[in-house]
């Protein structure tokens, strides 16, 4: 059986990450050390055989991305970016309208139409043209909305049915466990969302990342 090994190491906060199978069992452990000048792989199990393959060292490319985590308490904890709009420079201004005008032509200067009440013409009535349409419905001092971090919503999950979602993978939860056991293969939830990397204008900074879970509680990063 094949294992995807993957550790993960931020060397500016010295913590690491431990995947297995894209499911992360070690989250945010301090380490010590500032390199690398070694790595050795080895068998600690007399008898049995092992094969490495595509062993990779370099920058990651994840981009900082985590899956959701399950707290003690229940509730589950995900990064989000901040959900934008547009920006007040691109808003522009509201709508406006031209101001009236009235235009004398020859009619309006004969004696019937130049009685003081204005019995036959209004003047100055109805409304201008427009001179600008706005279509935002909305405005606040960031622009076309108020700018909040995202949630994990359940409207970013797609059910995938029980027959199309198999996988035996090691770190399941015990009921997703049992559930195998027995045969009562769990459907997949896949979510999926914005992920925003940096805030530098010359990289690529958002990208659309997505995870995978049977339980709610594990959960696999699909890139």
């Amino acid at each position: 059986v094949w294992t995807k090994v993957d550790l993960r190491f931020d060397w500016r906060n010295h913590l690491h990450d431990v995947y297995v199978n894209d499911t992360r069992v070690v989250r945010s452990k301090p380490f010590r050390g500032d390199s690398v000048r070694v790595i050795s792989i080895n068998n600690y199990f007399e008898g049995d055989g092992v094969w490495l393959d595509e062993v990779f060292v370099g920058e990651d490319t994840t981009m900082e991305f985590h899956c959701p985590i399950m707290l003690p308490n229940g509730t589950v904890q995900m990064d989000r970016p901040l959900e934008r709009g547009w920006k007040p420079d691109d808003v522009g201004g509201h709508s406006s309208i031209r101001p009236l005008q009235r235009h004398e032509s020859h009619i309006s200067q004969r004696p019937l139409y130049q009685r003081q009440e204005d019995l036959f013409i209004a003047p100055l009535d109805g409304q201008g043209g427009n001179l600008f349409t706005s279509d935002i419905k909305f405005r606040s001092e960031d622009g076309d909305r108020v700018h909040q971090q995202g949630q994990y919503l359940a409207g970013s999950l797609l059910r995938l049915p029980r027959d199309e979602s198999y996988r035996g993978d090691a770190f399941l939860s015990n009921k997703a466990k049992i559930a195998q056991r027995f045969g009562m293969q769990r459907d997949t939830f896949m979510w999926y969302g914005e992920h925003n990397h940096t805030d530098d204008p010359r990289r690529p900074s958002s990208f659309v990342m997505a995870c995978s879970t049977q339980d709610f509680v594990t959960w696999r990063n699909e890139g």
